[in-house]
Parts: structure tokens; C-alpha cells; sequence
């Protein structure tokens, strides 16, 4: 059953499930994203749990589930538009970040989301999967989306660079260096190739 209270949802969740927990309530969690097909992410107090953990199905992505997560780092301020479960039929306008990095007891290590380079788009999975991140955190700490309208101080919003399809980027690798048309840049980038500053 899913959480309206207000007072509720600002309640931090403080139990880190059992590995049995863990099983039974990721499992709970990802029957409740392939319901609400709609729906990329959703935490254990959204379902009434007082445990940090949350799952995430995000389209283009594999799902997985995170935790007791917490973000390490975070860069790329970006005003977003999201909603929230908790919130039917609402949208919100949002600040998050377009690349965060997050530990959890089920990574092996922290873990970058969200944009690898900043030429992606800022509506890409990848960016979405990390908002979602963010966004889960958030309930389980007990913030709620309501609570992330204000831009943080002293930060810049993203604002990613506009090319065209035939524009020439140049790229580095080590001590490389490539000429590129941008609408072929997408290759060399998942092959670890940076945009030469």
C-alpha cells in the first residue's frame, strides 16, 4: 500500500534490512515497478517499511536495488521536473544533480550515476537513473520532493553544450588526440574518450 501521510514520509527510516528482509522487500519493491509501469523508483517507506532500501527500474537501464545508499559526491546542478508516488498526479520542479556518487552495503564500491561526460543530454537514462537515486535518498531520510524546489546556494546550474550534427569536436585519450563530427562522438566516448577542454 502506498504512503499519503506527510508526517510519515518525513520520518527517517534507520533499519538496514536482513539479508532475508532484503530478499523479500527488493522483491516487493520490483513486483510494485512492473504494476505501476509509470513508476522508475520506489523505496520501502513509500510502501510502509521502516527499511533503507529501494529499488529502481529505470527505461534503458537494468533495474537494481540500493542499500542503505547515501551520496558521496555529487556535480552538474540541474533544474529538473519530477514526480513522486507519494504525490499522485503532481508534478514538481526540482534541483539535482546530474552526476552523483553513492555508497551502499550492496556495492562493492561507490558508484558513479547519472552523466559520465557533460555532453549528454540531461533527459538521457543515464541522468534520470541518477535523479531517481537522488530522489529515493530523499524518502528515505525523510525530504521530501517538496523540499527540493530552492537552487542550492553558491551552485550554478548545468547548462550542457549545444552542437550540431557536423560540428568538429576534438577529443583526448592519454596522450591522443581526435578529430571528430559530433554526430559520431558517441562511440569514442563509451570507448573512454574525453572532450579536449
Amino acid at each position: 500500500m502506498i504512503v499519503f501521510d506527510i508526517e510519515k514520509l518525513k520520518i527517517k527510516t534507520n533499519i538496514i534490512p536482513s539479508e532475508e528482509e532484503i530478499k523479500n522487500i527488493s522483491k516487493e519493491l520490483f513486483e510494485f515497478l512492473v504494476f505501476y509501469k509509470s513508476t522508475y523508483c520506489v523505496s520501502a517507506n513509500q510502501l510502509g517499511y521502516n527499511f533503507r532500501i529501494a529499488a529502481f527500474s529505470i527505461p534503458g537501464r537494468q533495474p537494481f536495488y540500493l542499500v542503505d545508499p547515501k551520496v558521496l559526491k555529487k556535480e552538474l546542478l540541474l533544474k529538473y521536473v519530477e514526480d513522486d508516488v507519494s504525490f499522485p498526479n503532481k508534478l514538481f520542479q526540482t534541483y539535482r544533480y546530474a552526476r552523483v556518487q553513492v555508497s551502499a552495503l550492496n556495492l562493492k564500491k561507490p558508484f558513479w550515476f547519472g552523466l559520465l561526460n557533460e555532453i549528454k543530454d540531461p533527459q538521457s537514462p543515464e541522468v534520470l537513473e541518477a535523479v531517481c537515486v537522488q530522489h529515493m535518498i530523499d524518502s528515505l531520510d525523510g525530504i521530501l520532493i517538496t523540499e527540493r524546489n530552492k537552487k542550492p546556494e553558491n551552485e550554478v546550474v548545468f547548462e550542457p553544450k549545444k552542437f550540431k550534427r557536423n560540428d568538429i569536436i576534438v577529443l583526448e585519450k592519454g596522450d591522443k588526440i581526435l578529430e571528430v563530427k559530433y554526430k559520431r562522438i558517441q562511440n569514442f566516448l563509451d570507448d573512454g574518450w574525453k572532450i579536449k577542454n
